[in-house]
């Protein structure tokens, strides 16, 4: 992809690190919830540490906002957002100030009163409280830079769409021009409900308990993040049949009439994936060339093109602008009906989406924020969110719901039953392989989304 979305995906990135590192921390508080003596163990290296490289880590999404807000021309913008967070500041100060001095705290004899306990348990209290508003988690619409936005060159003053293929990909904005946004204040707030828990832990036994009522709203909170989040995780534009080169259904030939690989690019065509079995792309080829032969050539192409918008697909955070875009390897002319290769390219095509936007589900830190919700609903004796997350992790039944009837053996109706062995052979098929071939459930996965992908390796530039 382009420079521009590559500039985007780190202001993201700066982010999502510093929520990695404290849902963490958060889980393993969380885990240690056997008393003062537990917690005091391990305060300096949390205090200290730890809390070096969380404030680093917040650091660096200042740092990112400003650096690539100022390659994309949009320093104003950059200004306005961090503006905007610099009145979470005071939150964080507050729960800072009272870590500052939770060692020494810790360290006197005799120990300090409960009194003191409890206001330095309320002060962090207070600075979650603070971000635990409906106004924190919102942004500016018109500050902020969305995926496919229209970059407008400064010396010609021409606008063009940074992706061509999907353009624009961002959120409506309510009434008032404000929209969700988790940028900067889910660590923040990640932040000092870690310093909140610690310091509850460390003064008081009992802190989950006594501090129930608080701990479920902050979780609830964390519920809401995370769902509006993950719904703003959207698979980009994919191609029509007839973009694609497939003939409508019923159709007898394919579409070869289409741009090949040196035609031109624009929105209105994925490109028509298919080429001569005797010719691929520039190069003539006395027989078809080999899946890793036609991958390298792939990859070739696009290292020679400007901006690499041919056959994309993948998933973009609505919210963020961060992205994962793959490219479909270019095919060579189906031997079989245009009805069912279309049905084993579009599952094929499902599956590599799928796996993308599972990227991006991780990339913007909601499997981590997810696990923290878990540990937090275990720690106040709420039922779990579940024994795993569905959007992190593979299941037969997601593979075979994908692969549906495509590539069935004969290609008929999928058994009711979801059988190991049925969702491997499907899968090695997807992958070009044999479907009586002895395959892992992971290797024929990666078989079926590497024969879907031109392999993000290859197409780096060295």
């Amino acid at each position: 992809m382009s420079n521009i979305a590559d500039l985007l995906k780190d202001i993201s990135g700066s982010d999502n690190k510093a929520v990695g590192l404290l849902g963490s921390f958060i889980g393993t508080l969380a885990d240690l919830s056997g008393g003062i003596q537990a917690i005091s163990t391990l305060v300096n290296l949390f205090a200290s540490n730890d809390n070096a490289e969380i404030l680093a880590k917040l650091s660096d999404i200042q740092t990112a906002i400003q650096r690539d807000f100022a390659a994309l021309q949009a320093e104003t913008r950059a200004a306005n957002i961090l503006s905007r967070l610099a009145n979470l500041d005071p939150a964080i100060a507050q729960a800072q100030a009272v870590m500052d001095q939770l060692p020494d705290d810790l360290s006197q004899t005799p120990p300090v009163s409960e009194e003191y306990r409890l206001q330095q348990i309320g002060l962090c209290l207070n600075a979650v409280e603070l971000l635990d508003q409906d106004d924190k988690w919102s942004t500016n619409f018109a500050d902020e830079v969305y995926y496919g936005f229209n970059w407008v060159d400064p010396t010609t003053g021409q606008s063009t769409p940074t992706d061509e293929w999907t353009r624009l990909v961002a959120p409506n904005p309510n009434p008032d021009g404000t929209v969700f946004s988790t940028r900067y204040v889910l660590p923040y707030y990640l932040r000092v409900l870690y310093d909140f828990m610690l310091v509850a832990a460390a003064f008081e036994a009992n802190y989950s308990t006594s501090y129930k009522s608080p701990l479920q709203r902050f979780t609830a909170r964390l519920q809401t993040a995370h769902d509006i989040s993950r719904q703003g995780i959207v698979t980009i534009r994919t191609p029509t049949r007839s973009e694609a080169g497939v003939g409508p259904p019923g159709s007898a030939t394919y579409d070869v009439s289409g741009p090949y690989l040196d035609g031109p690019i624009g929105q209105s065509q994925w490109h028509s994936p298919f080429v001569s079995s005797l010719e691929f792309g520039p190069i003539h080829m006395s027989t078809p060339p080999t899946p890793e032969v036609r991958q390298t050539l792939d990859a070739q192409y696009l290292r020679g093109m400007d901006d690499a918008y041919f056959q994309e697909y993948g998933a973009v955070h609505t919210y963020s602008a961060d992205s994962n875009i793959s490219h479909y390897p270019v095919v060579l002319l189906p031997t079989v009906a245009p009805d069912v290769y279309w049905g084993q390219f579009s599952a094929k095509l499902s599956l590599a989406n799928r796996r993308n936007w599972k990227e991006v589900y991780a990339d913007v830190g909601l499997a981590t924020v997810w696990t923290t919700i878990n540990a937090l609903r275990d720690l106040t004796g709420d039922p779990p969110l579940g024994t795993f997350d569905p959007d992190a992790v593979w299941t037969l039944r997601e593979i075979n719901q994908i692969l549906g009837t495509a590539f069935g053996n004969p290609p008929v109706l999928v058994p009711p039953a979801i059988s190991a062995a049925d969702v491997i052979s499907r899968l090695a098929m997807a992958g070009g392989a044999p479907s009586n071939r002895p395959l892992s459930l992971r290797s024929a996965l990666s078989a079926a989304l590497s024969a879907a992908t031109v392999t993000s390796v290859q197409i780096d530039v060295p």
